[in-house]
């Protein structure tokens, strides 16, 4: 009798264990299921303007919370980003003061020499110093356009959004980006080189030095 209910026993553990690993194969396929087509691919990443590294983080167990996580990060450095700014600002207005002192002493100077002297030497140094300036500028403003496409990227998720229903939120906005600056970079560096190359004072710079 004892023999039969042992049999009886490890038979429903049998059961059981099987039941259970097949359930299991079942759950993990079901996940797995879930997470295909969820990668952000590269073109996405370009299109979208966003972190390359968000690519598999909705391939994660929990997106939300890991979009959360992104998101702390990601306003730190935009913290950090303002106080750069707030430097760039304090060296701009030094920059005008010393160009502003600049000029008023040109124009106190009486021959064209001790101004030319003036410009090339004193206007020329500060100039380079606003050059460095400027990019520090444009850096800054670079970061920020880029912390406003992930921002906007992450708290989609945050607040639950996956693909399909992502891809169609996030092309929508880049749709309408595209609309209201449809012009590239290429486009822009090679008018810039144009206007770098040609200046309207080429004629009298050329004869102030003796170039015929």
């Amino acid at each position: 009798m004892m023999v039969e209910e042992y049999g009886v026993m490890f038979a429903v553990v049998g059961i059981s264990t099987v039941v259970g690993f097949i359930l299991g194969k079942l759950s993990t396929n079901a996940m797995n299921n879930k997470k295909i087509g969820q990668r952000i691919t590269t073109s996405e990443i370009e299109q979208w303007r966003i972190n390359p590294k968000y690519s598999s983080i909705l391939e994660q167990k929990n997106p939300e919370t890991v979009a959360k996580a992104e998101l702390a990060k990601l306003l730190k450095v935009k913290d950090a980003n303002s106080s750069e700014v707030k430097r760039i600002r304090s060296d701009l207005s030094k920059f005008l003061t010393e160009l502003s002192s600049i000029r008023e002493e040109a124009n106190l100077m009486k021959s064209d020499a001790e101004k030319a002297a003036q410009i090339e030497i004193a206007l020329s140094m500060i100039m380079s110093s606003y050059s460095e300036l400027r990019q520090d500028a444009e850096n800054c403003n670079s970061i920020n356009v880029g912390h406003g496409y992930s921002k906007r990227f992450l708290k989609f998720i945050v607040n639950g959004a996956v693909k399909p229903g992502l891809s169609r939120q996030m092309n929508n906005t880049s749709i309408t980006d595209e609309i209201e600056d449809p012009f590239k970079q290429n486009l822009d560096l090679i008018a810039s080189q144009m206007k770098g190359m040609v200046s309207e004072h080429q004629d009298s710079i050329g004869k102030f030095v003796g170039i015929n």
